[in-house]
């Protein structure tokens, strides 16, 4: 266990590089580095015990009772500053424990851009290359324009996720520091959670109009549904996941489409396979396989079709539990599965990280005996970025 009283001592001495020292070993605590430190290994009462402060000196043991009691009634002496900044250190080290769910893939594997504004925007080009037309220039001819700004996809509205953390009167009384923590665990998990099946929900197509588009052709904004079988790309099919020849399926999906301002294929860069944990064997199977064999009569063996392309399979609780309480039959969600380029495909928009601030509205506080209360907030928007790479397989 931390002594509260030694870290005084170093605050004294220098209240910033006190605060800073104790965030990077908090730091590196999360990380698993040597010389990194737990939430668990503070007290909260013994923290109250030296960081709140009269005219500058530590209330001591003694007087912790009075102070969450409200019985120091010197307002104009009496300090809980430092006491709040440390803590809330502490607590936001164990909300980003929670944070960092083990099983969330979808978040660790999309991108994150910033938001600039409530609906953003990501910007595209037209490359001159519809219509048979070429990079290609002659001597003494100008290079061909590119079109900037002329295209975009749009998100949805962000969407804030957080709740608030009391450390009450009977939190520091009784030093429930385990309680507080675990609750601040609890917290971090449920946003990280949140955030999850928010993605989920994009990539399985459960949200509808979630495609806000304008192309060089369109005169405005256009939405649509991720998953189409006709019209402005096609990305939906009944295949379902038995051999390697339903990957090849996708593929030849992929090639009706044509990315626009290009009038080329997709071209893959990364793919993705994404089952539900029903087809986990099934998919492992596929793609691990070291041969195949085709034919009836005459059966040919052969290597994996499927062992060069570097398919990475993602495993998801959620792309099931999100269908069915989406209404899909649970047998279908089960044996439904997504194939593509997932890196091109979404973007997380994030308007500001997972972050712990302070509430310090004290009369409304002291009311509910709350001594201190944090908050811990995210809030981000998945956004699709290009449909075209991205496809849903039914098994029927």
């Amino acid at each position: 266990m931390i002594r509260a009283k030694e870290v005084f001592k170093h605050f004294k001495a220098n209240n910033k590089q006190c605060l800073i020292d104790i965030q990077e070993a908090l730091d590196r605590g999360l990380n698993g580095k040597p010389g990194g430190i737990k939430p668990d290994e503070f007290s909260i009462r013994d923290l109250a015990a030296y960081f709140v402060t009269v005219n500058g000196e530590p209330i001591g043991h003694e007087l912790v009772e009075d102070w969450a009691s409200g019985r120091l009634i010197e307002a104009d002496v009496v300090s809980s500053s430092a006491f709040s900044a440390i803590t809330q250190r502490v607590v936001y080290a164990a909300v980003l424990e929670g944070y960092q769910y083990p099983d969330a893939p979808l978040s660790r594997l999309v991108r994150t851009v910033q938001a600039r504004s409530r609906d953003t925007r990501i910007l595209n080009f037209t490359l001159p290359l519809a219509d048979g037309k070429s990079l290609e220039y002659a001597e003494g001819q100008d290079k061909p324009a590119v079109g900037l700004m002329t295209e975009y996809v749009k998100s949805l509205p962000p969407v804030k996720r957080g709740a608030r953390i009391p450390i009450t009167r009977e939190t520091v009384l009784f030093d429930e520091t385990g309680q507080v923590l675990e609750a601040a665990r609890r917290l971090g998990e449920s946003i990280a959670l949140e955030k999850e099946r928010a993605l989920t929900q994009y990539v399985t197509g459960l949200v509808s109009s979630c495609v806000i588009e304008k192309r060089k052709t369109d005169s405005s904004e256009v939405a649509s549904n991720l998953f189409l079988t006709t019209g402005r790309w096609v990305n939906e099919q009944a295949n379902a996941m038995t051999d390697w020849t339903d990957f090849d399926d996708c593929e030849n999906l992929l090639l009706q489409n044509t990315i626009p301002g290009s009038a080329m294929p997709p071209m893959l860069t990364n793919r993705f396979v994404l089952v539900p944990p029903q087809l986990r064997s099934t998919v492992n199977r596929i793609l691990n396989a070291t041969e195949v064999r085709t034919g009836t009569s005459n059966i040919v063996a052969s290597a994996n079709p499927l062992a060069n392309m570097g398919i990475q399979p993602i495993v998801s609780p959620l792309v099931w539990s999100e269908q069915v309480a989406a209404g899909v039959a649970s047998a279908t969600a089960a044996a439904t599965w997504f194939y593509g380029d997932l890196l091109q495909a979404m973007r997380y928009v994030q308007v500001w990280p997972l972050e712990v601030t302070e509430n310090r509205d004290d009369v409304a506080l002291r009311r509910a005996d709350i001594l201190v209360e944090f908050q811990a907030t995210e809030s981000g928007v998945p956004v699709v970025v290009e449909p075209r790479v991205w496809i849903k397989n039914t098994p029927s």
